[in-house]
């Protein structure tokens, strides 16, 4: 046996070898893209059943302003942590009225001041 005939033996291992790594790395990135897939589907489904609790809480807020709540479910508003809830809502809605009023002072600095290039040369 020749040493190019080793060689050729020595490759050709090496090549079954290279190819059986790459079935087996392409046979894992597949696995893992899948999983990537199901975990974007999982995040789209649990992003619509949040949007559906803020509906659902939407509306309960609604009927609460409107007092067209019946007496269950005024006893259910009345649990502590709805009661919690309600009240970091209104003191969120009192920040966002503050931070508006901050914009329009700001604003209104802006518009207020005097324009004071010189025109002197």
């Amino acid at each position: 046996m020749t040493i190019f005939d080793k060689t050729l033996i020595n490759l050709h291992k090496g090549y079954e070898r290279l190819k059986d790594i790459a079935a087996v790395f392409s046979e894992r990135v597949k696995a893992e893209l899948n999983i990537v897939r199901t975990r974007i589907r999982i995040d789209s489904v649990q992003d619509s059943i949040n949007e559906l609790h803020r509906v659902i809480g939407s509306r309960v807020v609604d009927l609460k302003i409107k007092a067209a709540l019946s007496k269950p479910e005024e006893q259910l508003l009345n649990e502590e942590e709805i009661v919690a809830a309600f009240a970091e809502i209104a003191q969120r809605k009192k920040e966002i009225e503050e931070l508006k009023a901050e914009i329009r002072r700001e604003q209104e600095s802006f518009s207020s001041t005097p324009n004071t290039e010189d025109t002197s040369v």
